[in-house]
């Protein structure tokens, strides 16, 4: 392995600020895209499917509460984004990292249930503020070493399973993908933006194919992380590439994946970098 995770107090403050910097980020466009929960309209219907933790969570009454008590969800909502604002500023006390991994997580069963769908890609805020509940250096490096394979593990499998189902092998199947999910901005938005470009790939459905085999390439190409750190800085960059493809194909962005790509930065070579800075900036 090229570098090893062997993270200091210094180190955990950085990855603390990199983490749950972007956490704020993620729960203020969560905000403006009226997500939250006070901003659900205090829904009726739920959807748990047979998630056995949903279901447990649902049996404390605690969801039901929380949308259909406004005040108590606003109350939630603030609480929320206060425990990752203190987090950012206080990782090091491993009781506001705590809270919100909590909240979160009642937070995550929520809006997967009551949105009527499984929204996955808030999986990685979650288990990335999970690493923060550990005192030990040790066992917080040990962990963000997990991370890392996790990561991987979530690509190559989501490429081994449109291989071994045959997707990859099917003609026209980035045709079919975008008129299935695109169909109704085309009809109903046809002078948009995104429905001109949809209608671009349509009528080439060639390149459309071809993209959509590039996706499923660079899915599979991240196994390399499993024998090798060397190439961590593509196994940086091909989910900022797909995911931004996804979005400009089929209207799909999971960018609250983005933060576990935190794992493959060099951070061994960054903290010697900021600490000669620092100690740089100290004798000047």
């Amino acid at each position: 392995m090229k570098h090893k995770y062997d993270f200091d107090e210094d180190g955990r403050k950085v990855l603390g600020y990199a983490v749950f910097g972007f956490v704020l980020l993620a729960l203020a466009f969560r905000w403006y895209s009226s997500v939250l929960l006070h901003q659900l309209q205090a829904p009726v219907l739920f959807f748990p499917y047979v998630d056995l933790t949903y279901w447990l969570v649902f049996w404390t009454g605690v969801p039901k509460f929380l949308v259909q008590n406004n005040f108590a969800a606003f109350v939630f909502d603030l609480s929320l984004i206060g425990t990752a604002a203190l987090s950012f500023f206080f990782v090091r006390r491993r009781v506001f990292p705590i809270l919100f991994s909590l909240l979160f997580g009642i937070y995550f069963v929520c809006y997967n249930a009551y949105g009527g769908h499984h929204t996955h890609s808030m999986a990685g805020i979650l288990l990335m503020s999970l690493s923060f509940w550990f005192t030990s250096n040790k066992d917080f490096s040990f962990i963000w070493e997990g991370l890392r394979y996790f990561t991987l593990f979530v690509y190559v499998d989501a490429f081994l399973w449109k291989l071994l189902r045959g997707s990859w092998w099917k003609l026209e199947q980035g045709v079919a993908v975008v008129m299935e999910d695109q169909m109704g901005n085309i009809l109903f938005a046809p002078d948009s933006l995104y429905s001109q470009l949809n209608r671009f790939f349509l009528t080439h459905p060639m390149l459309l194919d071809s993209l959509y085999f590039l996706a499923i390439l660079m899915e599979g190409v991240m196994i390399i992380g499993f024998f090798t750190k060397k190439y961590d800085w593509l196994c940086f960059i091909l989910p900022f590439l797909f995911h931004t493809g996804t979005y400009f194909l089929v209207d799909v962005l999971f960018y609250e994946l983005w933060v576990l790509t935190l794992v493959f930065l060099p951070w061994p070579s960054i903290m010697a970098y900021l600490k000669q800075r620092h100690s740089t900036h100290k004798l000047a």
